[in-house]
């Protein structure tokens, strides 16, 4: 399956205002002015200036299904990231689906029908262990390619999305990764492009 089939990511909750409140927030460090316009020009002026400081007091929290397990390890080595992820250890994996590499129909179609075969039989496989119970779903797990699809929310502060969506959107990023990191981008972009438009 491919990943243009399965993905999904929604915004599901983010700071208030948030370049009004990072503004307001940063205020108090020099007295200054919390005006509206001020407070904007002022996260303006500290992502020009990389001081990623006023960044952490705003936060997004996006929901993401239908990739991989390979992409969703990639979001885990995120620091300062708050993620939780579907669990292979007590969700039934019956409903298996897999999420294959663009480079798959570039290969010889024997290979092509064997990796299909490898993924069907490896479903089949925990699904009659757990099925017959001769195996909890902890153990059967083993067995799934990690190419299976999964469902995870990560919580970050701006900083922490910045510095994410820098290394995650740039062309030598992994195909998967970097599809998930542009649909992130343009939804963090709506709600705070002073902080998102030029990362």
């Amino acid at each position: 399956m491919q990943l243009e089939d399965t993905l999904q990511v929604s915004l599901i909750d983010h700071t208030p205002d948030p370049e009004f409140m990072m503004g307001s927030t940063a205020s108090i460090c020099y007295d200054a002015d919390a005006s509206r316009e001020k407070c904007i020009n002022r996260v303006k002026s500290a992502v020009k200036n990389d001081h990623g400081m006023v960044l952490r007091f705003a936060y997004a929290t996006f929901r993401i299904s239908g990739i991989s397990r390979v992409c969703s390890h990639q979001f885990v080595r995120v620091a300062n990231a708050g993620i939780l992820q579907q669990s292979q250890r007590y969700v039934e994996q019956t409903g298996l689906r897999f999420i294959d590499p663009p480079a798959l129909l570039t290969i010889p179609v024997d290979l092509q029908e064997r990796w299909m075969r490898i993924q069907s039989e490896a479903k089949a496989l925990y699904g009659e262990l757990i099925g017959d119970k001769l195996m909890k779903k902890e153990d059967a797990r083993y067995i799934i390619p990690q190419g299976c699809d999964t469902t995870l929310v990560a919580t970050m502060n701006f900083q922490a999305w910045r510095h994410m969506l820098h290394f995650r959107t740039e062309k030598h990023a992994q195909w998967e990764i970097r599809e998930v990191a542009n649909r992130i981008k343009q939804q963090l972009e709506i709600i705070a492009p002073s902080v998102f438009t030029e990362v």
